[in-house]
């Protein structure tokens, strides 16, 4: 089993606490990445899953478990998944987190036999939960060729079109939830629920506010004002801030923006 540090808190802790004898391995041990190995992954031999239950239950829900079938020993694996922590991004070396489940079953999607077997290496199955379906999904080491292991795996223009496209899936399913949560009432059908989402994504990225704070600030000035918050007639601060430029960063004009917009709806 494969869990993530960065999702689960004091999670070397909670592993021990769960089997004190369990044979696990946290990954960023021996990497540049030591000096974080509070939100290192951890790779673990698993015995009996009910031990392990309310763990796993744990990651369900924001995908942070991998679950890993495969006849390889513990430090194969562990080598595997140590080489697969960075990747190359334009021939530069960047963190690669191939074992966040969206990230993992977007670029199997889109790669080739020889590079399927790169990201699956000695795993032969990789089960991971799918909180859309609420249910486990898997894909399977069905590469035919024998591939030696490149140390380092080369993202290519389809993989990262196809890694965009599951972030912005990832994104419409928190502004749906986000509105649904702090807008009670706006949304009444679920699949015009998502076009909204959708729809407010695009605008917000047009207008240059595409990171995930700048986002959410948009949708609340959005759904507080609706179009009217780019009406210059009606709101000119509101409209200025949001779509011309100026010496305050994008962070600081939707912040701004979403500020005044809350004060003109109370």
């Amino acid at each position: 089993m494969l869990l993530d540090g960065a999702k689960i808190d004091e999670l070397g802790a909670l592993i021990y606490m769960t089997d004190s004898a369990v044979d696990a391995s946290p990954l960023y041990v021996g990497t540049p990445l030591a000096s974080i190995l509070p939100v290192s992954p951890w790779l673990l031999t698993v015995k009996d899953f009910d031990t392990y239950r309310l763990l796993l239950e744990k990651a369900q829900p924001n995908g942070a478990g991998l679950v890993i079938e495969s006849s390889a020993c513990l430090a194969e694996l562990v080598k595997f998944w140590k080489m697969r922590l960075f990747t190359l991004l334009d021939g530069q070396e960047a963190l690669f987190r191939l074992y966040e489940p969206s990230v993992l079953s977007a670029l199997l999607m889109e790669s080739s036999p020889f590079e399927r077997a790169q990201l699956m290496g000695p795993n032969d199955v990789i089960w991971y939960w799918d909180e859309k379906r609420k249910g486990w999904q898997h894909e399977v080491n069905d590469t035919k060729q024998a591939a030696s292991l490149i140390d380092k795996f080369a993202l290519t223009s389809s993989h990262l079109a196809a890694l965009t496209a599951q972030k912005k899936i990832k994104y419409e399913e928190q502004v749906y939830t986000h509105i649904n949560r702090y807008f009670p009432g706006v949304i009444t059908d679920k699949e015009q629920g998502h076009v909204l989402a959708k729809r407010l994504i695009d605008k917000s990225v047009s207008l240059g506010f595409s990171t995930g704070q700048s986002l959410f600030y948009f949708v609340n000035i959005w759904v507080a004002l609706g179009a009217d918050c780019l009406d210059n007639d009606m709101h000119p601060e509101i409209s200025r801030l949001l779509t011309q430029p100026s010496q305050l960063s994008h962070a600081a004009r939707i912040e701004r923006a979403a500020l005044l917009a809350r004060q003109v709806k109370t």
